[in-house]
């Protein structure tokens, strides 16, 4: 078993990277155990997925694992064999994430279930906290503060995102009212991934930078509908999948 510090943008925290067999099949066990719903997202599709892992019966000196049929169910279809996927949760709140890879599917009474890969290895968080996935310098996502009719609306970089509210960098700040608490109504987000979302938002932190050439923002939302919270957490999932894409690809 190794541990590795992983960049702050996938989940702002460390996480263990657990190799170890026998431990990883005791991993899932518990998350089985556990009931834990799993965000699936295959390596080639957009949408996400939602799946168990089932006890199983083979045990883990087989390679494999099991899992619960997806919801929705057109992915139980449209996932081959052969698939990579990316597998995401919490276990007692704590996030785990994986790759596998789907090998075959079958039926019982009716009810789908698939044989996947055992991971070789699971990024396991050593801390609890809230989620917040950092937007690489490389996606281009804007903020608009201020309703999209506004003649001179502040607008800057989406920096990170997570279903409680978004953190933007915009260019130094001129402008009196700016501060934490002031609630700042229709603020235009682009989700990366998901297109363009329009909420209301309050300003939780105004930090400058350093050298004063631009402003960090701390926006909560307020009354999200769920369809926008739906949105948000799919964008959420978007940057997560590309985040582990790169780290275990340099691993």
């Amino acid at each position: 078993m190794r541990t590795a510090k992983l960049e702050p943008s996938l989940f702002e925290n460390h996480y263990e990277i657990i190799t170890h067999p026998p431990r990883i099949s005791r991993l899932l066990r518990e998350i089985h155990e556990d009931r834990a719903m799993v965000t699936l997202i295959p390596d080639e599709g957009e949408q996400a997925f939602s799946t168990a892992i089932l006890e199983d019966s083979e045990g883990s000196g087989s390679g494999l694992f099991m899992l619960d049929e997806f919801v929705p169910r057109e992915g139980n279809d449209s996932i081959m064999p052969n698939t990579r996927i990316w597998l995401l949760g919490q276990l007692k709140g704590v996030k785990f994430a994986f790759e596998s890879e789907i090998l075959e599917s079958g039926s019982e009474n009716g009810i789908p279930f698939h044989r996947a890969r055992l991971p070789k290895a699971i990024r396991y968080e050593q801390r609890r906290t809230s989620y917040r996935v950092n937007v690489a310098l490389g996606i281009k996502a804007s903020v608009r503060l201020g309703s999209p009719e506004a003649v001179n609306p502040l607008a800057g970089q989406l920096r990170d995102l997570s279903v409680g509210g978004v953190s933007a960098i915009l260019p130094a700040l001129i402008r009196q009212g700016i501060q934490p608490g002031t609630v700042v109504p229709q603020c235009e987000v682009e989700l990366p991934g998901e297109g363009t979302i329009v909420a209301d938002t309050e300003i939780r932190h105004v930090r400058a930078s350093a050298d004063n050439s631009n402003t960090q923002v701390g926006l909560a939302f307020r009354n999200l509908t769920a369809d926008a919270q739906r949105q948000v957490q799919r964008s959420v999932s978007y940057l997560e999948r590309e985040q582990l894409r790169k780290q275990f690809d340099n691993d």
